[in-house]
Order: structure tokens, then C-alpha cells, then sequence
């Protein structure tokens, strides 16, 4: 998530400074998922968003699928707005997984002391 969190920022500033449309922008920056001007983008970036089901979460598919939901509707000011708030989200669901990470993490380093722990009481 931080690597697409990343690719957005960096979409962000492209899209502030160079002008390009999303197609350019998004093609040039997600892991070579063409986006083609022969389609709508918001379609594309669902199945840009479907093709990552193997590496994230549910959550965070839906959250990749709702960033689709009016972007290039308005100007650069409202897409810059957009890019933001979405930012913040995929940030809150980074700490999130990682906060979760870390408490699954300290459960897999018990269970084996717990395990050591109760074989020796079965055999005392």
C-alpha cells in the first residue's frame, strides 16, 4: 500500500505540474497497467484496482475503487483536492495494516514460549 500510496503522490504532482491528462499520468506510473484513452478511466482503474485482489485487502480494493468515483470531473484544484483526501485515507489504512502487522507479530513470537510453557508443565 505505501508503494500505490506513493505512485498516487507522485501522480499528484504531475498532474499539478505538467498538465498531463490521467491517462498519461496513470499509464506512465501504476507497475505498466496501460491505461488506454479508448475507454473510460474510471473503469480502467477498477480493474487496475481488481488486478492487486491477490496483494491487499478487501478494504483497501474499495477504498481504489471509490478514488475512481469523480475524478476528472473538475478542475485541477478539485482533482488536487481529490488526490488529497484519498491520500489520507490510503495513509490511515497504511497505519491501520500496520498497526495490525505489529499486534499479529507480537502474538506469533507468544505462542511459541506459550507452547515451550505448557509442555513443561505436562511433563513436570
Amino acid at each position: 500500500m505505501k508503494c500505490l500510496a506513493d505512485m498516487l503522490r507522485r501522480a499528484s504532482v504531475l498532474i499539478s505540474y505538467n498538465s498531463g491528462d490521467l491517462y498519461e499520468v496513470f499509464s506512465d506510473n501504476f507497475a505498466g497497467f496501460d491505461f488506454e484513452r479508448t475507454g473510460a478511466f474510471d473503469t480502467q482503474w477498477r480493474a487496475f484496482a481488481d488486478s492487486l485482489s491477490k496483494r491487499i485487502t478487501n478494504e483497501d480494493i474499495i477504498l481504489l475503487k471509490n478514488f475512481a468515483d469523480g475524478i476528472g470531473a473538475g478542475d485541477t484544484d478539485s482533482l488536487k483536492k481529490h488526490f488529497e483526501l484519498y491520500l489520507t485515507l490510503l495513509d490511515e489504512q497504511i497505519s491501520r495494516s500496520q498497526s495490525d502487522i505489529d499486534t499479529k507479530s507480537k502474538m506469533y513470537r507468544i505462542i511459541p514460549v506459550s507452547v515451550g510453557l505448557i509442555i513443561s508443565i505436562l511433563i513436570i
